[in-house]
């Protein structure tokens, strides 16, 4: 099935916000197309909302605002016209500019910053796009999870079962990870 994949699918890893919002930039009628190109632009429309409201948010006022009924109803009767996500999404974007502006003008007052910042995400929300940026793993967490999985793998030796050792190791090489036994129940991993 990797042939399926790689003929649908271009290589590399894609973030699942900025897939949907590929998906969503086009009518669901409409023939959709999975090119590179679209999918780097739907990666930059991704990170200028986050931007934005990463913005909004230090201000410092960006919490426990109301979203505003206008841009919500604008949202909603886009999405009522035959579920046209593109003109939505064509509505969250002028909005998005217009707050920038505003920020970049020190013009947003405290209680707008907030309105604006629940109005983003909501409707970020409402179309299954996740309202703030996803968190990079901490520096050293995929050590101590490779470390983790190395003890597994050692107790699973130690308790005679091979199978399942044999397994660990596999999957760690699989995620370009090299296993060494070294005497004394000890290993040496190394990043291919």
């Amino acid at each position: 099935m990797k042939w399926l994949r790689e003929m649908i699918w271009p290589e590399g890893s894609f973030d699942p916000m900025a897939i949907r919002m590929m998906i969503l930039s086009s009518h669901y009628r409409s023939p959709l197309e999975v090119k590179r190109e679209l999918f780097d632009e739907a990666v930059a429309r991704l990170e200028r909302i986050y931007n934005t409201v990463e913005a909004l948010e230090r201000t410092g006022h960006a919490s426990g605002g109301v979203a505003s009924p206008t841009i919500l109803a604008g949202f909603s009767a886009a999405m009522d016209d035959d579920f046209n996500t593109a003109g939505a999404l064509g509505g969250l974007f002028e909005f998005v500019s217009q707050v920038n502006q505003d920020l970049a003008k020190n013009a947003l007052m405290p209680p707008n910053a907030a309105q604006a910042a629940a109005t983003i995400r909501e409707i970020l929300t409402i179309l299954g796009i996740r309202p703030t940026r996803a968190k990079a793993a901490a520096a050293g967490d995929s050590d101590k999870l490779v470390d983790l999985l190395m003890q597994s793998r050692l107790d699973a030796r130690a308790a005679k079962q091979y199978p399942l050792g044999d397994k660990i190791r596999d999957g760690l090489k699989g995620l370009g990870y090299e296993v060494e036994d070294l005497p004394g129940g000890k290993w040496a991993v190394k990043k291919k």
